[in-house]
């Protein structure tokens, strides 16, 4: 079995092997939306068969013009603690400050039971960022300390990368 037969077997199977997940649906061919319990974070996944990677996305809102920079800067702060995040990193997608959150996952490894504890705990941390979004994003540093401070605290069955 190749890894894109693999792939399209393991999303068949994630659904159902998971009580956060509502849905699983593919949208084209080696694309997947996940629709979750809570309807706040709806995930892309999307398969490469170049590299052999699964990205997986989400997008988390919009960021408040009058809190854009220190967003931004708690953005850059969250990416580079990436060991603690799993490997999540943020970004924009535009110059209106529309916030996503992604990771890549290698698919050749990649087993359910890994790929369910990855994708909830990418929704649990999409879910904490979609709430400081719609709270207008970050607006001192301080507040950007206490956010990093959410992430760089892992749950002991926390899954890294």
């Amino acid at each position: 079995m190749n890894n894109s037969e693999k792939l399209a077997l393991l999303m068949t199977e994630l659904g159902p092997s998971s009580d956060f997940i509502n849905a699983v649906v593919e949208v084209e061919e080696n694309a997947w939306g996940v629709a979750c319990d809570d309807d706040t974070v709806g995930v892309g996944v999307e398969f490469d068969p170049e590299t052999e990677t699964l990205t997986v996305s989400t997008d988390l809102g919009q960021i408040s013009a009058q809190n854009r920079l220190p967003t931004y800067e708690t953005m850059l702060m969250y990416n580079a603690i990436g060991r603690d995040t799993g490997g999540i990193r943020l970004g924009i997608t535009d110059q209106d400050g529309t916030a996503i959150q992604e990771m890549e996952l290698a698919v050749e490894s990649l087993e359910l039971a890994y790929f369910r504890a990855k994708l909830q705990d990418f929704v649990l941390k999409a879910s904490v960022w979609i709430s400081i979004l719609d709270r207008g994003g970050v607006s001192s540093s301080e507040e950007a300390e206490q956010t990093l401070s959410e992430f760089q605290s892992p749950s002991p069955d926390a899954i890294r990368v």
